[in-house]
């Protein structure tokens, strides 16, 4: 594998020329507000990932959370059905505990 150069591209128009980027064939670093968010890279080339000072217990924290997309719920809202009931309940156990 060689050394590819990424263009640079925000996420808005990586969004609205989504199918112009795609048939380029280039390799784009995707920016959200200034951070770097997303690479698109074509499936044309061969790519190897290497993590950056990150400890085996973070590494494999990050990875379980990229694909553990569960939502747990405190025991006290488990039962409810509307979000925002549950919500307000939160709000009311938190800040109207001393009525």
């Amino acid at each position: 594998m060689f050394n590819m150069e990424y263009k640079k591209i925000n996420l808005r128009d990586f969004r609205k020329n989504l199918t112009q980027i795609r048939d380029s064939g280039n390799a784009y670093t995707v920016f959200k507000k200034g951070v770097p968010f997303a690479y698109f890279i074509p499936s044309e080339y061969e790519i190897t990932v290497t993590k950056k000072n990150v400890s085996k217990k973070k590494f494999s924290e990050i990875l379980d959370s990229m694909t553990n997309h569960r939502v747990e719920f405190k025991d006290e809202v488990k039962d409810e059905k509307s979000y925002k009931e549950a919500y307000r309940k939160l709000l009311e156990k938190k800040y109207l505990k001393n009525e």
